[in-house]
């Protein structure tokens, strides 16, 4: 068991990024020259590493800082943005990842704006 590789990460839990994945696979590597030196180069590799990976909400963070129009809120694993547009209109926003591999890292981002209507689904798929 000491001699075998340590076991791939996204094998055991497959939403961990792909890049925090090989970071952990360097860090846990049987060979000491293929890890990083000391506590100093680990420390600069995990923050390289983890400064690549954004949240849904830091990202809103930054999109709307300060605006009373645009209220956000977590709802499980997605988020739920209301909006307060012209006229007294609003609209609500949902924004959530997708099921798309990891290193994909892809974006839902949709709206509900009214019921649907079954007579538009083919010119909608269009």
């Amino acid at each position: 068991m000491t001699t075998e590789p340590p076991p791939n990460v996204r094998d055991l839990v497959e939403n961990v990024p792909l890049e925090m994945a090989e970071c952990l696979s360097l860090l846990m590597a049987k060979s000491a020259s293929n890890r990083p030196r000391d506590g100093i180069e680990a420390a600069q590799l995990l923050q390289a590493v983890a400064g690549q990976i954004r949240d849904i909400e830091s990202l809103l963070t930054e999109a709307f800082p300060n605006r009373s129009d645009v209220v956000w809120r977590r709802e499980g694993k997605r988020y739920r943005l209301d909006l307060s547009l012209p006229d007294g209109r609003r609209q609500m926003l949902f924004v959530e990842t997708s099921d798309h591999s990891t290193a994909e890292r892809l974006l839902l981002i949709y709206s509900v704006c009214c019921e649907t209507q079954a007579e538009y689904y083919e010119e909608a798929l269009r």
